[in-house]
This record gives structure tokens, sequence and C-alpha cells, in this order.
């Protein structure tokens, strides 16, 4: 909703937007800031699937809770059957439809198997696996796939690279990984995600001013990394006031509705602090 405010924001301000103006109109602007539509922030279409999943996350946590890692495969399994299943797929309008849910059923065995301290990898291995899964991910539409879908791969990929950085031993990687400023992109990424294509909206309005940099002869990389830093530069405080105001309190209000209404000992049973 936070997210949406800003867009709505900046549209009346300068008539700025990356969608149709009729994007902005009142069922519209209720329809986006329910998740039922994206179509003024086209990224919001991942916080429809995440709310989808939570259904998923319920199933997935009684299943590890009493059946352990191998209820969860099976429940990965399923829900890999069901995504080659068009009737299935279709249920949500989104990119992919309900193709991508075996990624939380990823996610959740890759918990389990890190928890158990079952990543152990010399720093050198580990580091090299985190390498060749990035490679694997940025590469899944070009690699091979023997009748396996492209976002299939990249899906294993990122189990094996976030069960790395999560629970491996990284050495020198991981040191990286600690370094403060990396800390801090990684505490505001989420709302670094949703408001980053805020930049788009002068980057797709400014063709002629990009047209003629490009005339300078100036090197595409070159351009491509001014236009990064930018961004970032942009995006960054925005995200952190996102975090700060949005992202806490909203997870402290969470935490406080859950003791309220089911006592203390349920934030340790789920992990929270």
């Amino acid at each position: 909703i936070a997210t949406i405010g800003i867009f709505l924001l900046v549209f009346y301000s300068t008539d700025l937007t990356i969608s149709s103006p009729a994007a902005y109109a009142p069922l519209s602007l209720l329809r986006n800031a329910l998740l039922i539509d994206f179509s003024i922030n086209g990224v919001m279409w991942t916080l429809k699937l995440e709310v989808i999943a939570i259904p998923l996350f319920i199933i997935g946590f009684l299943l590890f809770r009493y059946r352990g890692i191998s209820a969860l495969a099976a429940l990965l399994a399923t829900l890999l059957i069901l995504a080659t299943v068009k009737l299935w797929s279709d249920l949500v309008d989104t990119p992919f439809g309900l193709q991508l849910l075996p990624f939380f059923a990823v996610g959740m065995i890759v918990y389990a198997i890190g928890r158990k301290g079952s990543v152990r990898y010399s720093p050198p291995i580990a580091m090299l696996l985190v390498i060749v899964g990035m490679a694997g991910m940025l590469s899944s539409e070009s690699l091979p796939r023997f009748g396996v879908r492209a976002h299939h791969i990249e899906m294993v990929c990122d189990g094996f690279v976030v069960g790395l950085l999560a629970f491996g031993n990284l050495g020198v990687l991981g040191k990286i990984f600690d370094h403060a400023i990396i800390r801090f992109y990684g505490r505001i990424s989420y709302s670094f995600y949703l408001v980053n294509p805020l930049t788009l909206l002068v980057c797709w309005h400014i063709p002629g001013a990009l047209g003629k940099v490009m005339q300078m002869h100036i090197p595409g990389a070159i351009v491509a990394l001014m236009l990064f830093v930018i961004s970032v530069v942009v995006t960054t405080p925005i995200a952190w006031l996102m975090h700060k105001y949005v992202e806490r309190p909203g997870m402290a209000t969470g935490r406080f509705l859950v003791t309220r209404m089911f006592g203390k000992q349920s934030l340790t049973a789920t992990g929270s602090p």
C-alpha cells in the first residue's frame, strides 16, 4: 500500500508513469493496493504470489514438524507435478501463474537441511558452489534443459546459493557478506526491490538524452554502470525510509498481535526474536 502511495504521489506531482494513466483510477488503485492487480508497479506480482503462498508455508511447517524433510520433499514433488497442469497454473493471473510455487517448497527444504547442520563444505568448496550456483541462475535460459523448464534450473541454483549463504562456511566470501554496507542493503533489499522501478519513470521518459549520450561513443557498459549508480543513489534513501517506517513497524505490530493472541511462547516457537 505504501509503495502504491509513492507511485501515486509521483504521478499526481509529475504525470510520470510506467503504466497507463488509467491504472490510477480509484478502482484500479484499490485493486493494486490489494494485490489483485499489479498494473502500477509490475514487480508487485511477486507479492501477490507470496500472499497466495501463505497457506503453503503453514502446510510446510506442519509437514516438517510432524513428518520431517521427507514430507517437504513430497510437497515439492506435488507442486512440481501441479506446475505442469495448465488449469492449475492459470488459476492466478501472474506472469508464471502458480508455476513458481515449488520455489517456496525448495526454500523450506533448504532451511530444514541447513538447521540440522548438514551444509558442511570447506570454504573453498562452498565458495565454488556459490559461484557455480549464481552462474546457473544467470544463465538458466541458455543451459541445456533436457525437458526441464528454465525457472526450475534457476530454482535448484537458488536453493544452493541461499543455503550456502545462510548456513555454509564461506571463508573470505562470507566476510564480504558480513560487511556493514552489504548487511545494510540486505536489510532494505525488499523495499529497494519495490521502489527501484521509480527510476524507470525517468529513464523511460528521456530516450533523447540517453541517445545523445550513446552518440558520444561512450561504451555501453560505462553508460549502464552510470545508470546503475544513479539508480542505487536515488532508490537507497526511499528504501531506507520504507524499511524504517513501514517494514519495521509492520513487523512489530505483527509480533504484538501474535503475542496478544497466542502468548509469548508462540514467537519462540516460530524462531522470532
